[in-house]
């Protein structure tokens, strides 16, 4: 418990920090337009999606990575994390090619004119610089996989003062400058992300961690220190985009509600944006833990410390369910003045809420096992929650039925519920402590 808390709080706080500062940006654009906030709607799930297909890449990172620590092997762990930065540089700069068809992917919402607009001028921004982002995102999990949460949260600290000054210099123009609306919280970001690269390489190049990459390790990288670390990513690389694809469907779903639905549920999405990376932040000290624990021989440990991690993610979260479920409507006026948007909203949460400690469970677990170099079982019980359940019920309860964005949420908490269950089965299967991590 007590490796597990030392792990997951400082990485709890980052994410904390990284909330507050979408919390910022929803909020500012929000008070400068409701078009601007229903445009994150758009551009929200897109840039979501491509850091989740980054770090994707970061299960086989984090599982090579720390096993290698375990067993207390630094060349390998060297050689496993220079692999995966450089690779990260490659992804970064495919997705940069997606500005050229982005009008297109803009259009499918089929946005009004002006949320398009919005929409647009934030994800060319932010897409300019996915080489940045991706980088910064696998510097990140490879401190983690070596047992460093600390070091990314005061370097995420830092970066997010920058991200809201900039927000509020440039989103409604303060101090004499333009009020640029969505496009200046794409800059804010942009400037943000540029810092923690700077940071970050250099925190990994002085090695104070218990990890050092410098140039020559990056310039020495192979395709045979990469192997490892792919067999186990692709899986979960296959499972962002069965799950991004689904949540594609799923906000082109809710974009049909029409313009007062979305910016609803991109004021709901912020309320429970903070849960979202609590789970994430008891994931990643599980799957830190496991990994180096397996790299140890020692799978009893490394069992003991997932369901020390599970227990206190779900128990947080079925806290805040509560303490968002009394207090929706406050928290969601923080994010749209609008009434009627905030009547929906709040009609939402209360009937979809009670997933939060599900979302809790299985986010851990999943993590568990991408930890232990387990990605096939998280990436099949996503594609039954998201393309079995979510998506279909989705389009019957919101649409068929006429029940609206409440009927949607209905339809994620039925996901979660039964992706938990699944994987909490596996976890007590134990077919994780088999498995071994090829070495390059």
């Amino acid at each position: 418990m007590r490796a597990v808390l030392a792990l997951a709080l400082p990485a709890l706080i980052q994410h904390l920090l990284n909330t507050a500062v979408f919390i910022a940006d929803r909020a500012m654009l929000g008070d400068y337009a409701t078009e601007s906030l229903a445009a994150m709607q758009i551009a929200g799930p897109l840039r979501w999606a491509s850091y989740s297909i980054f770090t994707a890449f970061s299960a086989g990172t984090v599982a090579v990575v720390a096993r290698h620590i375990g067993a207390g092997d630094q060349v390998r762990a060297r050689a496993a994390a220079a692999a995966s930065l450089v690779f990260s540089l490659v992804m970064g700069a495919l997705l940069s090619a997606v500005i050229l068809i982005l009008p297109q992917i803009v259009s499918l919402y089929r946005p009004e004119p002006a949320v398009a607009s919005e929409a647009h001028a934030y994800l060319l921004t932010v897409l300019a610089i996915a080489p940045a982002t991706s980088f910064t995102l696998i510097a990140v999990f490879v401190l983690q996989a070596a047992g460093d949460t600390r070091t990314p949260m005061l370097i995420t600290m830092l970066a997010n003062l920058i991200n809201i000054a900039g927000n509020w210099l440039l989103i409604g123009g303060n101090l004499g400058l333009p009020a640029l609306g969505a496009l200046g919280a794409g800059l804010a970001s942009a400037a943000a992300i540029l810092c923690e690269l700077i940071l970050l390489v250099y925190v990994l190049a002085r090695g104070r961690s218990r990890i050092r990459v410098g140039l020559g390790d990056l310039l020495a990288s192979s395709r045979r220190h990469l192997r490892p670390i792919l067999a186990i990513s692709i899986p979960s690389a296959i499972e962002q985009v069965i799950f991004h694809s689904g949540f594609f469907l799923f906000t082109v779903i809710v974009g049909r509600l029409g313009l007062l639905a979305m910016a609803a549920n991109q004021a709901a999405v912020s309320v429970e944006s903070v849960c979202f990376l609590t789970a994430d932040a008891f994931g990643i000290a599980a799957a830190t833990l496991v990994g180096q624990r397996l790299g140890a021989n020692r799978p009893d440990a490394a069992d003991e410390a997932a369901r020390a991690a599970a227990r206190l993610g779900a128990g947080l979260l079925l806290f805040a369910s509560i303490t968002i479920l009394f207090g929706r409507e406050l928290l969601l006026s923080m994010f749209t003045t609008d009434t009627v948007a905030v009547a929906i909203g709040a009609l939402a949460i209360e009937v979809g809420i009670l997933e939060l400690p599900f979302l809790g469970l299985a986010g851990v677990l999943g993590r568990a096992l991408r930890g232990a170099g387990e990605t096939r079982t998280p990436l099949l019980v996503t594609a039954i929650g998201v393309w079995g359940l979510r998506v279909p019920l989705s389009w019957w309860l919101g649409i068929e039925m006429e029940m609206g964005l409440p009927g949607i949420w209905a339809a994620t908490l039925v996901d979660w519920v039964v992706r938990a269950l699944i994987l909490w089965w596996a976890w007590r299967r134990g077919a994780w402590r088999r498995i071994e991590i090829q070495s390059a």
